[in-house]
C-alpha cells in the first residue's frame, strides 16, 4: 500500500467515446497523488488503442483488459489492482471536478474513523448541460425519509478543514453510522465514494451475481462497517440520457431487477443484524411493505401482472392498511386496455371537477 496514494478504479466497456473524459478529470485532480486502475471488460471498439495512444507513456495509467464479466467483475479486478491508501471509484462516463479528491482526502485525514466518504453531485445531459446542480436528493430515495440531522449525528464547515479550498468554503461535511438509514434507501453515488483501503479488507468485493444494484449492495455493506462521511457539495458531474444507459426512462425491466435487488441486498441485514438496526419491529415490516409494493409496481408496468400480485400481497400480509397495495393489486386483475381507459376517464373527471388545476399525473 502506497501512503497518501487515491487509486481511481475506472471500469469500462465500449466507452471509447467518453473514457478519455473521465480518466482526465482523475488525472487533473489537485490532488497529485493518485493513480487511474483501468479495467477494460472485453469491450470490442476502439478503447484499447485510445488508452494505449493517450496514456500509453503516463505511468499513473494502469490498463487492464479482461472477457466481459459485467461492472462488478471489472470493479472487482481493479480493487485486486489498487496500490493506494485510498480507493475511489469513477463510471466512464462521469466527470470529476478537480478539487473533489484534495477536499475528501482532507475531510478524511481529519476524521480518521471516515471509512467512506461521498459528495453531492449534478446531473448533466449528453451535451454536458447542467440539468440539476444538486442531484444525489434526487436520485437516491434514502433522502426521503430522512434529513441530515436523522442521517448524521455530526457536522462540520468544510471551511475548517480546506480553508483554502474557494469551492468547498461554504459547504458542510457530516459524519455518523448510517447502515439503519442506508437499509430504508440507498444514500451514496458510487462514483464520488472514495474509502479507505481498510474499510475495502472488510467489505470484500462486489456481488458478480447482482447484475443492478451491485452498488448499493457493496455501500450498504461498507456503511454497516463503521462511520461515514458526506460533503454536500457537488464534486462529480452525472451524465444522464447517453444512448448505452440502463438507466433510460422506459427501461421497466431495468426497474424491476432494481426493486429485486434491493430486497435481495437487504434481507440477509435483517436476518442476521437484527440487533444492528434501530427501526422498531413495526416499521420493519412498513419497510419491507413498501419494497414489495415497490416491486409490485415494476412488475405490472413490465408487463408481469403474476409477479405484481405476488408482492402486492405480500406488502398487505406486512400492512393490511396498506391501502395503495390493495388498489394495485386489485387493478392487476383488469385488463389492461380497460385498466388505460379508466385511468383516462378518472383524469377527465378530475380536471372538469378542478378547473384551471392541472391533472397530476402518476409517477
Amino acid at each position: 500500500m502506497s501512503p497518501g496514494l487515491v487509486s481511481a478504479i475506472v471500469p469500462t466497456f465500449n466507452r471509447a467515446y467518453c473514457v478519455p473524459r473521465a480518466i482526465d478529470s482523475v488525472l487533473a485532480q489537485t490532488y497529485a497523488s493518485v493513480e487511474v486502475v483501468v479495467i477494460d471488460d472485453g469491450s470490442t471498439d476502439s478503447t484499447a488503442e485510445v488508452i494505449r495512444e493517450r496514456y500509453g507513456s503516463d505511468a499513473r495509467v494502469r490498463y487492464f483488459h479482461q472477457p466481459n464479466g459485467g461492472v462488478s467483475a471489472a470493479r472487482n479486478t481493479g480493487l485486486r489492482q489498487v496500490r493506494g491508501e485510498f480507493v475511489a471509484l469513477i463510471d466512464s462516463d462521469d466527470y470529476w471536478h478537480p478539487w473533489k479528491l484534495e477536499a475528501q482526502i482532507a475531510a478524511l485525514r481529519q476524521f480518521p474513523d471516515v471509512g467512506l466518504l461521498w459528495t453531492e453531485f449534478e446531473a448533466v445531459d449528453p451535451t454536458g448541460r447542467i440539468i440539476d446542480p444538486r442531484h444525489l436528493k434526487t436520485m437516491y430515495a434514502g433522502y426521503r425519509h430522512f434529513g441530515e440531522f436523522e442521517l448524521f449525528s455530526s457536522r462540520f464547515p468544510m471551511r475548517s478543514i480546506t480553508p483554502d479550498l474557494k469551492e468547498v468554503a461554504g459547504a458542510l461535511l457530516y459524519t455518523g453510522n448510517v447502515f439503519t438509514q442506508m437499509l430504508v434507501g440507498g444514500l451514496a453515488p458510487t462514483s464520488t465514494s472514495i474509502f479507505r483501503r481498510d474499510r475495502i479488507e472488510k467489505v470484500g468485493f462486489f456481488d458478480t451475481t447482482m447484475r443492478i444494484g451491485e452498488d448499493y449492495n457493496f455501500l450498504l455493506r461498507a456503511s454497516r462497517e463503521g462511520t461515514v462521511g458526506y460533503i454536500d457539495a457537488p464534486s462529480m458531474q452525472y451524465a444522464r440520457g447517453l444512448a448505452d444507459h440502463l438507466t433510460r426512462p422506459d427501461n421497466t425491466k431495468h426497474k424491476l431487477e432494481g426493486a429485486l435487488s434491493h430486497l435481495q441486498s437487504i434481507t440477509p441485514f435483517l436476518e442476521r443484524d437484527r440487533d444492528l438496526i434501530q427501526l422498531s419491529d413495526r416499521k420493519i415490516r412498513q419497510m419491507l411493505a413498501d419494497v414489495h409494493r415497490w416491486i409490485g409496481e415494476k412488475a405490472a408496468d413490465h408487463g408481469d401482472r403474476s409477479l405484481a400480485r405476488e408482492h402486492f400481497r405480500k406488502s398487505l400480509s406486512l400492512n393490511w392498511h396498506e391501502q395503495s397495495s390493495l388498489k394495485l393489486l386489485l387493478l392487476s386483475y383488469i385488463p389492461s386496455s380497460l385498466r388505460n381507459s379508466l385511468r383516462k376517464t378518472y383524469r377527465t373527471c378530475k380536471s372538469h371537477l378542478r378547473p384551471g388545476k392541472p391533472t397530476a399525473q402518476p409517477a
